[in-house]
């Protein structure tokens, strides 16, 4: 099959943007023509409502009038949903990599968790890149308004402060304890680097 067919005086081009059939375009009021569905119409007469063109032997460039059937939008839609779960389409996961079956051409992801991170994700970058523009673009601006909630709410932000640390300052001095505990050789070390280095230290 050529990537142009010529009947009754149209020439029909083969592309993506035609769905994987041959189609011709006139103009916006004549809209898109199917070469499929006109010869079909050239043979049997108009498509009744409600009625689909259907390939018999499921090559859509396979325009042949023999190949073509008129069927209700229902049943073709049936054939086809059955033909692609009898011969599901081989993709590869666009966020994992994983390979995958799918009965749908353009999957992308093999299951909704890939689809959802792939999304957080994306969306995430995205809003990070704008955030990161527009404090690049606004510092000054940002700065000052700071720099004013600050000081019309610095009471109330100072008492919430103290709150935060009262409320933590048992875990946190336990968290330091710990941490001294399980590092003191290396503490010591430190420390007696900068006394070495005329510093004022004491070793734990």
């Amino acid at each position: 099959m050529g990537a142009k067919v010529e009947f009754e005086g149209r020439t029909y081009h083969w592309g993506r943007s035609g769905g994987g059939y041959y189609y011709y375009y006139h103009s916006h009021r004549d809209g898109t023509h199917y070469l499929h569905r006109d010869i079909w119409e050239s043979a049997n007469g108009p498509i009744p409502e409600g009625h689909d063109i259907h390939h018999i032997d499921g090559n859509t460039l396979n325009w042949h009038i023999e190949n073509l059937r008129c069927l209700p939008h229902g049943k073709h839609a049936h054939l086809h949903r059955n033909a692609q779960k009898n011969n599901p389409f081989q993709r590869t996961c666009a966020f994992c990599g994983a390979p995958f079956h799918s009965v749908a051409p353009q999957a992308k992801y093999c299951s909704e968790r890939c689809a959802h991170q792939d999304c957080y994700r994306n969306g995430w970058s995205a809003i990070l890149d704008y955030a990161k523009g527009y404090r690049d673009s606004h510092k000054d601006k940002i700065k000052v308004t700071q720099e004013a909630y600050y000081k019309k709410n610095k009471d109330a932000l100072t008492a919430k402060a103290r709150e935060r640390y009262a409320a933590n300052r048992d875990k946190n001095i336990a968290k330091a304890r710990a941490y001294r505990a399980e590092h003191k050789d290396e503490i010591n070390a430190r420390r007696r680097l900068k006394h070495d280095q005329g510093q004022h230290t004491s070793l734990l």
